[in-house]
């Protein structure tokens, strides 16, 4: 289910899931502070009867963009709009508008319109029908091998809601459920796969060293996986040897160079300690205990 969230300016994200017989593979980028976009490969099991392709199953490519449109204040959630599979076969293909409000450091909640893929259950006429009739049908069939941008699909069609809540239980730990109306109606019918619910279901561990592990339940009888990774290119987690080096530090009767830690000058144990603390600091590096005695020192 989409939300209003997004990235960090610059995070590169990687997730792989299953989900019955189905899997998914998606990398997605933080382009601007408010738009993102994804590009999904997605194995998709004996659907070839409904896209005309021949064969057994079908190994299909799309591209999603994201923009959020107000972020997130005190008063005012935030807000976001964006095409999921735009630029494809259109097998995946869904529009939505999106808001998500959190309320203190634990508790998240989503609610939204979707069309496409994300208006199937309790659907209703399209709102934006009163702007022109040509929002009230959808074209239906998909776009052969896709590569195609199909703008007269965008928001057309039927209009359906959906929720959703996220609640951090701890740290590592977050708890998911959401209102899907997506019927799922080509693997239903082609996969044998069951979803007679709209309520999903989700648990997700983030390991320290930061992959994430999900588990969920869609539709009352699914179980899937994904297992996801974020990076930033900006903050690489082990530096590339361009830092610069350490000060220069000289022994205590060579005052002019090692007169920034020098304790005869009255300061004492406790001058050095400062001067010591914020050297390592400049480097992120944090000091955890420090003794001193006649010429020794100890860090």
């Amino acid at each position: 289910m989409p939300t209003a969230e997004v990235m960090q300016d610059g995070d590169l994200a990687f997730t792989a899931s299953v989900f019955g017989p189905n899997f998914r593979y998606t990398g997605a980028f933080q382009v601007l502070p408010r738009v993102y976009g994804g590009f999904r490969y997605s194995q998709i099991k004996n659907i070839n009867g409904a896209t005309g392709y021949l064969g057994g199953d079908t190994f299909d490519r799309s591209f999603d963009i994201h923009y959020q449109i107000f972020d997130e204040t005190s008063r005012r959630p935030a807000v976001a709009i964006g095409l999921r599979d735009f630029l494809g076969t259109g097998i995946l293909s869904g529009e939505y508008f999106v808001a998500t409000k959190s309320f203190g450091s634990k508790l998240e909640v989503t609610g939204g319109l979707g069309w496409g893929r994300l208006a199937g259950r309790n659907s209703f006429s399209n709102p934006l029908g009163a702007i022109s009739d040509r929002f009230k049908t959808r074209p239906t069939g998909f776009t052969g091998r896709g590569g195609q941008i199909e703008t007269g699909n965008w928001f057309r069609g039927p209009t359906s809601p959906f929720a959703g809540v996220k609640w951090k239980f701890s740290n590592q730990t977050t708890l998911f459920a959401e209102y899907s109306p997506d019927l799922y109606v080509l693997e239903s019918v082609n996969t044998g796969i069951n979803v007679s619910s709209p309520l999903n279901f989700g648990i997700e561990y983030r390991f320290k060293n930061g992959p994430k592990l999900k588990g969920y339940l869609i539709g009352g009888h699914e179980i899937g996986a994904q297992l996801s990774y974020v990076i930033n290119p900006k903050r690489p987690r082990i530096s590339g040897g361009l830092e610069t080096s350490p000060r220069v530090v000289g022994s205590r009767d060579r005052l002019a160079i090692a007169d920034w830690n020098n304790s005869a000058k009255g300061g004492g144990k406790a001058a050095v300690q400062r001067v010591v603390a914020a050297r390592l600091s400049e480097d992120g590096m944090k000091l955890q205990g420090f003794t001193m005695s006649g010429n020794k020192a100890t860090v």
